[in-house]
């Protein structure tokens, strides 16, 4: 679960068709939803806020012919102009609710499917629980008659010595 809602992008995916894409709120997703998706997902970084030692060798001249002001990476932030520089956006906190979400509903089904399984497949096979409970059964059968036939022996050997009880058992 936290391999699929973190690693991959079906869930961030899913938030922008049903809640920023053109198809927001109508209920319905598709290709047609997915329109705007890659610009929505990626943020802004002004490239003069590189910090001295992690700043870029070129200045991108060489792609376009004039200085780049602006590189773009994957992540929901602020643009560099607004109140908070480089903030998290309201998307982002939609896509972790989302992958948070995800992630217990995966957990609960994964379980109830686990349950489930070892429901209806038993343990022990049919035949070996049956020959298991008639093992069990003869086991104490040869026990009680054990068990008579010591009393019988001991209702012997106090008749013959004079020492018998009528309310003896058996």
């Amino acid at each position: 679960a936290f391999v699929i809602a973190i690693t991959s992008d079906f869930i961030p995916r899913l938030v922008y068709a049903y809640k920023y894409g053109p198809c927001a709120g109508q209920g319905e997703a598709g290709q047609k939803c997915m329109v705007g998706y890659v610009n929505a997902s990626l943020s802004v970084f002004r490239i003069s806020d590189f910090e001295n030692r992690s700043e870029p060798e070129s200045d991108g001249s060489e792609f376009s012919g004039t200085p780049l002001k602006y590189c773009r990476y994957r992540d929901y932030r602020d643009p560099p102009h607004s109140l908070v520089p480089y903030g998290y956006t309201l998307q982002f906190w939609h896509v972790l609710a989302a992958r948070l979400a995800f992630i217990i509903v995966f957990e609960h089904l994964v379980f109830c499917i686990k349950h489930l399984i070892s429901y209806l497949i038993p343990d022990l096979p049919k035949d070996l629980r049956d020959r298991m409970r008639r093992e069990k059964y003869l086991i104490q059968e040869m026990m009680y008659e054990a068990e008579l036939e010591r009393l019988q022996k001991e209702r012997k050997e106090r008749k013959k010595n004079g020492k018998a009880h009528h309310n003896e058992w058996p």
